[in-house]
């Protein structure tokens, strides 16, 4: 599998996740003394999904999150991909639909 349909492949999947459970009853907790800085238990799925499909499609990289930092999966530790699963958390939260699956 390539970068691009590595990408496409697990973005959708994530999706998929996101779509599931907005605007459902999920785990929020709060990171800082910030109000809209907090992470749900979508966050932490997404970014589950993100690995498990990463190592089962033996990308070759390093994976650098919002929540457990870089992940080196196989021995190219030149390529970077910078994700955020859930990039709009506090609006998933409150059911705006306004987040996505951030990938650099």
């Amino acid at each position: 599998m390539n970068l691009e349909e590595f990408v496409i492949g697990v973005t959708k999947k994530i999706g998929e996740i996101h779509l599931q459970y907005f605007k459902k009853t999920i785990t929020i907790t709060q990171k800082t003394r910030y109000p809209s800085d907090i992470i749900t238990n979508v966050d932490k799925l997404s970014e589950k999904v993100l690995i498990d499909w990463a190592r089962r499609e033996c990308f070759d990289g390093i994976i650098l999150t919002e929540e457990s930092g870089e992940i080196k999966i196989g021995e190219n530790h030149e390529l970077k991909l910078i994700v955020d699963p859930l990039d709009g958390s506090f609006n998933f939260s409150i059911g705006i639909p306004s987040f996505c699956v951030a990938m650099f």
